[in-house]
């Protein structure tokens, strides 16, 4: 039977990067793969646990295996080898960690990263691809496409930067009102 090591690391090889920052744009490195738990796992400084089973706290079987454009790990459970290895994400900085099952298995969201990077430019069969290959949609996958949503209509909507004249950007006065304020 194969380790956990093994089974993730053609995934991690791969490491497909679609383009959209919410979706992994960076991969562990499998010869430093727990240098990227620093954060997660373990105190970035200090080597100290961090893992716990309190509601909220890290998991003691959770491996991040990609991080997202919004810093958001993207992770397994080293006890759901029997599954496949479902797919997980939380939101960084929230305070606390809530689990969202984003993939049935690992080789399920390898195979949709790899068919989301062919379509890329196609918002529409973007789309499509994730509403039929995602049997369960959650917050996460709404936000996957309306975050695509709205990046295709800020493009069709941009500015000409010929409107703009640069003088207005070369010189302007600085008015500091209470140099004693605290910076927030």
């Amino acid at each position: 039977m194969k380790s956990f090591y093994e089974n993730i690391r053609d995934f991690l090889i791969s490491g497909t990067v679609v383009g959209d920052l919410t979706l992994p744009t960076s991969y562990a490195k499998p010869e430093c793969f727990n240098d990227f738990q620093a954060g997660f796992r373990t105190h970035g400084n200090t080597d100290e646990s961090l893992v716990s089973d309190a509601v909220g706290d890290w998991k003691p079987e959770w491996y991040v295996i990609a991080m997202t454009g919004l810093d958001d790990p993207v992770f397994l459970a080293v006890n759901e080898a029997g599954s496949g290895y479902p797919v997980y994400t939380a939101v960084h900085g929230a305070g606390r960690w809530d689990a969202i099952q984003i993939a049935p298995s690992l080789a399920a969201f390898g195979r949709l990263l790899k068919a989301l990077a062919e379509v890329n430019e196609d918002t529409f069969a973007f789309n499509r691809l994730i509403t039929a290959e995602v049997s369960f949609p959650n917050e996460y996958w709404r936000e996957v496409i309306d975050t695509r949503q709205e990046t295709a209509l800020l493009e069709q909507s941009s500015f000409d930067i010929s409107d703009y004249d640069p003088a207005d950007f070369e010189k302007g006065d600085l008015i500091v009102s209470d140099p004693q304020a605290p910076i927030s």
